[in-house]
């Protein structure tokens, strides 16, 4: 990567001060989602990559606290379980953790293309807002969480319920099922 050399960096949508990046939407469904952070009824900021072909969540990472440090695992954890391909699209609110320099540096390093939602069109989230209702409804709502840990088993026991025995209405299959459809085709 470069040097900046000007204290503004242009980037697809506009000027901006240095070290704060937002991205043209792609908006192609045909993309991961890096999901906004979703505070759970424990209190557990989690963030989560969903595959919007099948549905399958590839990564995901709950914390104490909300920092880029929970963005970081979560997108790293992503790439070591799915590697990149060419034209892999990353789409994202404009959170402050998805305009630093750190996000910017990740997506160039990994030959990911980044996406942004617009302002003001909350509907470019909502794949990730009804997984996160899903995932409330099913399984954190029924429970009494007492603690941290106990929410973070709740959630691990979920998406692996979610990625290898739930239905989904669309398909009729699992997401793991219809990944591994996928790649037989």
């Amino acid at each position: 990567m470069g040097k900046f050399l000007y204290p503004y960096y242009l980037s697809l949508l506009e000027l901006r001060p240095a070290f704060l990046f937002v991205f043209q939407s792609v908006l192609l469904y045909q993309f991961a989602k890096i999901s906004p952070p979703s505070l759970l009824d424990s209190g557990l900021p989690n963030y989560q990559i969903k595959d919007l072909y099948d549905n399958y969540i590839v990564s995901y990472k709950t914390a104490a606290s909300q920092d880029y440090g929970l963005v970081d695992r979560t997108l790293r954890a992503a790439v070591v379980s799915e590697g990149t391909h060419s034209g892999l699209i990353l789409h994202s609110d404009q959170g402050a953790h998805y305009t630093a320099f750190s996000y910017k540096y990740f997506v160039d390093e990994n030959d990911i293309i980044p996406s942004m939602s617009r302002p003001g069109t909350p509907l470019d989230n909502a794949c990730a807002e009804n997984f996160f209702s899903i995932l409330k409804c099913e399984c954190i709502y029924r429970q009494k969480i007492k603690s941290l840990e106990e929410a973070q088993e709740l959630v691990d026991e979920y998406i692996d319920y979610y990625n290898f025995e739930r239905i989904q209405s669309k398909t009729g299959l699992t997401p793991y099922e219809q990944r591994q459809a996928a790649y037989a085709a």
